[in-house]
């Protein structure tokens, strides 16, 4: 795993302990989206700059 899926899935980890949804923007064209995405981000909304992405923990 690169550094940034290991990064992302800590903070996942630990939201989901909290019971916390985590939010982002990340701008058009920026290939992170497809880690978001893949890693259970849900795209939220955009403008003209961004995309604002949500994760939710799971429900259990």
């Amino acid at each position: 795993l690169g550094i940034g899926t290991h990064l992302v899935t800590e903070l996942l980890s630990r939201a989901d302990a909290l019971g916390k949804f985590v939010t982002l923007d990340v701008m058009h064209g920026n290939q992170a989206r497809f880690l978001y995405l893949r890693l259970g981000f849900r795209q939220k909304g955009r403008n003209a700059a961004t995309r604002q992405m949500i994760w939710r923990p799971p429900r259990g």
